[in-house]
């Protein structure tokens, strides 16, 4: 077997060019160049925090995050199982600069992967880690599960996210500790106000932001909770399928053949079951032991310039839509502050589309110990001399990055270093499980190998984890991998 060691493999939100809402380019944020508040890095053992929280509340909030990392990770596995990289938590004191970024009064915090440098993110406002510490552990949860199970439904994604959440709930009377499983106000109230989602609509949901109301977020939790207390061996047995990455739908007709969708009354009669329970079931919970010690952590300053990329890169795609020239005048502040910034000069390269692969290269030379800036110029260099040496030197400056070793990894295979390439491609992976491109990159290096079954099953878990927008390149993906192997790939059930 091909050594694909993705850690059973949180539906990462993929985000393209992110762009700042207008009340941001109209003074919500000043850097501390222009009279602004200071911001401060906190790196613990799980999280890269960027923060303008001043004094020790800068140091509650990243003790809160590594308690609630512990919590879910202890909810998850039973013990404290090491997951890899980090997640960066961008956590803003004002509200409003919160909300320029997240385009709605609405969220409470929000996850994405970054672009350009492929970074897990939390945003939050500070005052969500007082009263909206679930809504942080319900987006840890999507991460962290994704290393479990690499392939996941929809509804299992939430339904474990909302499941798993309440840990990070104050204690109640009746309830001291942390709890998986509660049935809080909010669920409840969300089920009393919407209709049924039939078991087949839940089944057949790909996208979690197709969900209008919160509807299907609530009933998965229904599904996942049923399944969890009153069918716990077969569902054991359905989540050992997702962990070993088999496709989800066949996994579903094997642990619970009485419900296959393809069989007569199979889904009105687990709607029944789910009806039943909602009327009837007591919703049993299960404390979750938080373990002893506080996490270290260690602080620096973070330079103006670096807080305009940081507040770009957060800017929820899709909801706080703006014009690109609100995020262009960020990244210009942030080339006058600093003309070397990497990720300003990448950004400006391509709105202008031009290449920046002369001005990266300078700054990799002018900041030898800047990971950012030897990603960007190894990318920008892709295809031509000194792309390897650059991405080889940000692998080596900063190990936790799924995209340096992923582009790493494109580069060996293109120049024909196969073994090699299955290092870097395996390790992307196991450190961003949820990165469609990555595990692409990881099934072709495998069909140059010869492993065309890894391979097309690679290309079929590639597939499932992209969002809309990357449907029509992992369908191009499976059909390259198909010709390099010969074959038509094993179809899946859908």
């Amino acid at each position: 077997m091909l050594p694909v060691r993705a850690l059973r493999g949180w539906v990462a939100v993929g985000a393209s060019l992110a762009v700042l809402s207008h009340a941001l380019a109209a003074g919500a944020f000043r850097c501390s160049a222009r009279g602004g508040d200071p911001w401060r890095e906190y790196r613990s053992a799980h999280f890269v925090v960027l923060s303008d929280v001043p004094g020790r509340r800068a140091g509650e909030l990243v003790r809160a995050l590594e308690r609630t990392h512990a919590l879910i990770v202890q909810a998850l596995v039973g013990e404290q199982a090491e997951i890899p990289g980090r997640v960066r938590a961008l956590v803003v004191e004002d509200p409003a600069l919160f909300r320029s970024l997240a385009g709605s009064r609405e969220l409470r915090g929000y996850y994405l992967v970054s672009e350009p440098l492929g970074e897990p993110t939390v945003v939050l406002p500070s005052s969500t880690l007082d009263d909206g510490a679930e809504t942080v552990a319900h987006e840890l949860a999507h991460r962290i599960s994704r290393f479990l199970y690499p392939r996941q439904p929809t509804w299992f994604a939430e339904g474990l996210a909302e499941f798993v959440e309440t840990v990070a709930l104050p204690s109640e009377p009746g309830h001291p500790g942390h709890w998986a499983g509660l049935s809080t106000e909010e669920s409840q109230r969300g089920l009393r106000g919407s209709a049924p989602v039939p078991a087949r609509e839940l089944l057949a949901w790909r996208h979690s932001r197709d969900d209008p109301g919160g509807r299907r977020h609530f009933y998965s939790w229904v599904l996942y909770h049923w399944l969890w207390n009153a069918r716990s061996r077969q569902f054991t047995s359905y989540q050992g399928m997702l962990a070993r990455a088999e496709d989800p739908a066949l996994a579903w007709r094997t642990a619970f053949p009485e419900y296959d969708p393809a069989g007569p009354g199979a889904l009105s009669a687990l709607d029944r079951e789910l009806g039943h329970y909602l009327r009837t079931g007591r919703f049993l919970a299960y404390e979750v032991k938080l373990p002893p010690g506080e996490a270290p952590f260690t602080e620096a300053p973070v330079a103006p310039a670096d807080v305009h990329l940081a507040l770009v890169a957060a800017a929820l795609p899709g909801q706080g839509l703006a014009a690109e020239a609100d995020a262009r005048a960020e990244v210009g502040e942030a080339l006058r502050e600093d003309p070397l910034e990497p990720e300003a000069l990448f950004r400006e390269a391509g709105w202008e589309r031009r290449s920046a692969a002369a001005d990266l290269v300078r700054a990799a030379a002018a900041r030898p110990r800047d990971w950012r800036a030897a990603l960007l110029a190894g990318r920008a260099l892709e295809g031509a001399p000194g792309a390897e040496a650059q991405l080889r030197s940000a692998v080596l400056l900063n190990p936790d990055s799924a995209y340096a070793a992923d582009a790493l990894a494109r580069v060996l295979a293109k120049g024909g270093r196969r073994v090699e390439a299955l290092h870097f491609a395996n390790r992307a992976v196991d450190l961003a499980p949820w990165c469609a491109a990555c595990v692409h990159t990881l099934a072709v290096v495998a069909a140059d190998l010869g492993r065309c079954r890894e391979a097309l099953l690679l290309e079929r878990r590639a597939a499932d984890l992209a969002g809309e927008a990357e449907a029509a390149a992992t369908e191009a993906g499976l059909r390259e991998v198909e010709l390099q192997c010969g074959g038509a790939a094993p179809r899946e059930a859908r």
